[in-house]
């Protein structure tokens, strides 16, 4: 942020903004250099972890009060459909905020465009014991991936039942019908679908 460019801007874009008016929206610029500052400090970097079927909770609306706008979930939702989940992109992460002490150090990386390779999270014995992590942000994507887990589950379990009923035909009309083709078809949606949750998460130290 370049505060002496922003403070021209102010004094160019809107010319009758008062003196009062203008030193407000600076501090406001200031406040929030400073804490994208200290979030920064507090930064100890980036992993990966399974939102969808996590051993601990993850815990909405103490750093981001904003609560869950299904139409904006949906919207999410649609757009995973069409243009695939950007799982590993550093611009899609989710904060997550927790003690130091409670995360393996060896599974982090300050790397933020590792992709894939970015290893999973793992906790340290005096981690293990909780229960719910802190989430600054990401509600909308965890609702958006839950939809997209349930499709693919509605996805597979169609094409069982389809399945079933062609074997069922066969074997009334004393016909061979191979599975072959189906188990391959399922297997890969089940692998997608076990997949689907891994998703870059940035840690943050939330201190003692």
């Amino acid at each position: 942020m370049d505060l002496a460019r922003d403070n021209e801007t102010l004094t160019s874009i809107q010319p009758t903004m008062s003196a009062a008016e203008a030193a407000g929206a600076l501090k406001k610029g200031k406040d929030l250099l400073a804490v994208q500052e200290q979030a920064h400090q507090c930064l100890i970097g980036y992993t990966k972890m399974d939102i969808l079927n996590l051993e601990k909770a993850l815990k909405f609306g103490k750093y981001n009060y904003r609560p869950l706008n299904v139409t904006e979930g949906n919207k999410i939702f649609h757009s995973m459909m069409h243009e695939g989940i950007q799982h590993f992109d550093v611009n899609n992460c989710i904060p997550i905020i927790v003690k130091a002490k409670y995360i393996d150090k060896d599974t982090i990386t300050k790397r933020a465009h590792a992709g894939e390779q970015l290893p999973p999270l793992e906790f340290t014995d005096k981690g293990k014991g909780v229960s719910s992590i802190i989430a600054a942000g990401g509600r909308h994507r965890v609702y958006a991936l839950g939809l997209m887990s349930q499709s693919l589950e509605k996805e597979i379990r169609a094409a069982e039942i389809a399945s079933a009923k062609a074997e069922h035909r066969a074997k009334k009309a004393k016909m061979l019908y191979s599975l072959e083709d189906v188990y391959e078809v399922v297997l890969a949606l089940r692998e997608q679908k076990s997949n689907m949750g891994m998703w870059m998460v940035a840690i943050y130290d939330e201190g003692e």
